[in-house]
């Protein structure tokens, strides 16, 4: 794990990403997460995650661990789409992602958007040294579920540092364990990712692509947080969040009109 000096920001390339999961899927560590790296304008990038769109449609030649190819997939008014990205900086990575709706979306849509957010913010509420990983999985999952909602079982968080996937896993559901106590200086990718309908998730027949069993609508919340002896930092919010101040109210601060 990184620590805060060196995790200023975040990246990776898609070449060590897939010799990471091929070395964790021969340890038997890690679940089947799959990532897309898009290469477009010279930008770079990670864990790109599109969720809850039956199609997307990018006209654009894009290059899939730099080899080109096009992408045709359509995005249709009422669609929700997560974007999963990271960037390098000085050899240390993080990991973001936010869902948007498409156009108008339905209520039931902008629901579950802020749902998988705020399911976020209620898990980082234990994100303190000397509580325990699965404090953080339960929360998360007690809240997203109380809502009814299907909390994604096969794909989790992870730690991060040097690499984009590093120990631990970080389930967003209750555990039997506890799991590891928190340590100030840990750096964490927490992302909750919640189905309107169904938990269950598969994989098509391209072994990379995953859709909910169900067809239904999926989002998708992730930050890179640092664990200190009191609040996380978190190192991966957007200028507009920090800007309006939403994430302490998100937490349940009170702040200034």
């Amino acid at each position: 794990m990184a620590d805060r000096k060196n995790n200023e920001t975040t990246s990776w390339n898609a070449d060590e990403v897939r010799r990471q999961q091929t070395q964790r899927k021969q340890r038997k560590k890690m679940r089947r997460t799959r990532f897309w790296a898009i290469y477009c304008a010279g930008v770079v990038l990670a864990s790109c995650l599109l969720a809850g769109v039956g199609w997307l449609l990018v006209n654009d030649v894009c290059s899939l661990n730099k080899d080109p190819v096009e992408v045709k997939l359509v995005i249709e008014e009422g669609d929700i789409v997560s974007l999963d990205a990271g960037v390098i900086y000085k050899g240390y990575q993080s990991d973001a992602a936010r869902t948007h709706g498409v156009g108008e979306i339905s209520d039931d849509a902008k629901l579950l958007i802020e749902r998988t957010r705020q399911s976020f913010f209620e898990g980082i509420k234990f994100a303190t040294a000397g509580n325990h990983l699965h404090q953080i999985s339960a929360a998360i999952g007690d809240y997203a579920g109380s809502f009814g909602y299907g909390v994604v079982r096969d794909l989790c968080g992870h730690g991060i540092g040097k690499h984009m996937h590093e120990d631990p896993e970080i389930p967003n559901f209750r555990q039997f364990r506890r799991g590891i106590k928190l340590r100030p200086g840990m750096t964490l990718a927490i992302e909750p990712m919640v189905d309107l309908g169904s938990a269950e998730v598969v994989w098509m027949d391209d072994d990379w692509t995953v859709v909910t069993e169900d067809w239904s609508l999926s989002a998708h919340y992730e930050n890179t947080i640092l664990i200190t002896d009191g609040e996380p930092e978190i190192f991966t919010l957007t200028e507009s969040e920090i800007a309006t101040g939403r994430w302490n109210q998100y937490l349940g601060r009170q702040t200034e009109a």
